[in-house]
């Protein structure tokens, strides 16, 4: 007998209920999966591997998105509305806006600002260990996945 290069899988969908549901089964080729680039590689050939100018030009948006994301589910959360927080803030709507869909950069002193008027406290910490520098890490460690069968 020889070995196959066919692997099945099945799920199981189960409704919140807990009863009925339906199982999926699917049939996938060990030699075309092979073929197929990585999430990994994808994200290189899109954003530049690590440490070239267009990872390091993602990371930093992907940091703006983050924070603008903290800061508006810190309004929602607050049960303010956009307007309520530019009247706080003595900002426009429109820069708010922008700052939460991660469209625009925003100063030190408006994250301050916004982050102290939705009740955040903002610090900053020292590494672990005194004097020593954390090392760079890759911005995909929390993207980065592989598919093992």
């Amino acid at each position: 007998m020889c070995a196959t290069s066919q692997t099945y899988y099945q799920l199981k969908l189960i409704p919140p209920t807990g009863k009925g549901g339906i199982v999926l089964t699917q049939k996938f080729d060990r030699a075309k999966l092979a073929k197929l680039d990585t999430a990994n590689d994808m994200l290189d050939s899109k954003y530049g591997s690590y440490d070239t100018s267009t990872c390091e030009e993602f990371e930093a948006k992907a940091k703006v998105w983050y924070y603008a994301e903290v800061l508006k589910d810190a309004r929602k959360a607050a049960g303010m509305t956009q307007q309520q927080l530019v009247d706080r803030i003595g900002k426009k709507r429109e820069y708010v806006a922008l700052i939460e869909k991660g469209e625009t950069d925003m100063q030190l002193s408006t994250f301050i600002m916004i982050s102290e008027a939705l009740g955040l406290h903002f610090g900053l910490t020292k590494p672990p260990v005194a004097g020593r520098v954390q090392p760079k890490r890759s911005p995909w460690t929390a993207f980065r996945f592989n598919l093992l069968i």
